[in-house]
Formats: structure tokens, sequence, C-alpha cells
């Protein structure tokens, strides 16, 4: 399930890459996917700007809330769902993350923060945006944490992670109600 999400967070270009690449060793099915290649380009047209592939990516499923949390590792999951969260932290951690990786998607977004909360927090809302995140120690014993995408380019989930954990937590109660 992991490889199918990485892929699916790809870019078409890529995803192609990949299934042309698979196409090669696996000739005897290439009559069928010709086929089938052809109609969806005819059906879709040629793509012709990076900005119509980042919409309608932002638009996929892989990026939904939903997914981007399923994502999450366990521990970070039940922090997030936990009952008193510091919501205004994590609101602008997640929008100081998603304006950077906006901004250059291919660099690196360093943090000091002295509270080891904090920095699980921060862990949590990198994972929820795909990123890639690490806390070490510099040569001063103070606790850095750096964040980079892992990937071309970034796309942010179509929800905050806040939006989406209080959907959660409405869920739950009304279930509860019943």
């Amino acid at each position: 399930m992991k490889v199918w999400n990485e892929f699916i967070t790809l870019d078409e270009v890529d995803q192609q890459r990949i299934l042309d690449d698979i196409d090669s060793k696996h000739p005897e099915k290439e009559v069928k996917k010709s086929k089938k290649t052809k109609k969806a380009k005819a059906d879709h047209g040629p793509s012709s700007s990076n900005s119509s592939d980042d919409a309608r990516r932002a638009h996929h499923p892989a990026f939904s809330g939903k997914a981007c949390f399923k994502r999450m590792e366990r521990r970070f999951k039940d922090l997030m769902l936990q009952k008193h969260l510091p919501w205004s932290f994590i609101s602008a951690t997640e929008q100081a993350l998603v304006d950077f990786f906006n901004c250059d998607p291919n660099g690196v977004w360093v943090g000091t923060l002295l509270n080891p909360n904090h920095r699980l927090y921060l862990h949590a809302v990198a994972q929820y945006l795909s990123l890639f995140s690490e806390s070490t120690t510099d040569s001063t014993d103070q606790r850095v944490t750096e964040v980079r995408n892992t990937r071309d380019n970034f796309v942010s989930p179509n929800i905050t992670l806040l939006e989406y954990v209080s959907e959660q937590k409405k869920k739950r109660k009304s279930k509860a109600v019943e």
C-alpha cells in the first residue's frame, strides 16, 4: 500500500515513465495498453502546462484529508485525536510549512523548537503534508528540526489537518451520542 501511495503522489510524467518501464519489461501486454492510452489521450487531450497538472493533482484523492491522515504513523494519529490540542501552534506550523514549500518545493525548512511537544506536533503536521522531518541536536546542544519535501513538487492537502481532525472529532462525538 505504501508503494501505491507514493506512486499516486507522483506527477503524471513520472507515473507514465514508471508505467512505460513496466510495459517494456512485459511487451505481451503492450497492445492492450496502447489502445487504452490512445483513448485516454483523446478523451483528455495533451497536457500543456504544469499549472494545469498541479490543479488536477490538487483534486486527486491522494490529497484528500482522509488519505493524508491515513498515511500518518499511528502515534501521530492518536496524538492529533487527543482531547486538548495546541490549535494555534498547529495551525501556524502547518501554514508556515505550506507557504514555505509552495515557494520552494526543494527547500529545507529549519526550525529550533525548545518544547519537545511542539516538535512532536511539527512532525505530525509534516507527515500529514507528506513531508519528511527529522530532529537532531546541533553543536550547541539545541534540538533543530529539518523538514524537507522528498518529491519534485509540493501539493498541500485539500483541507488543513485541523479541519480534518475537527471533522473526525465531530463524527466520533455524534456516534457516541447515538
